[in-house]
């Protein structure tokens, strides 16, 4: 049996492309070096995080 963190934290410098479209559509992607962190040990590696979404009124008009 293998015990399960209490928590988990992460810190990460990234870069990404955020985009809403005329219709609402949403969507994200960022990726850059992170530290992780748990009640057991430190580590660092890559953090890549995706979001895709739809904005209930659309984009804002400029």
């Amino acid at each position: 049996m293998d015990y399960a963190s209490d928590y988990y934290y992460n810190a990460a410098l990234v870069y990404g492309l955020q985009r809403t479209y005329k219709k609402g559509f949403y969507f994200s992607l960022a990726f850059g070096p992170g530290v992780f962190v748990n009640e057991f040990s430190t580590d660092m590696g890559i953090l890549i995080g995706a979001r895709l979404g739809w904005v209930v009124n659309g984009r804002k008009k400029r």
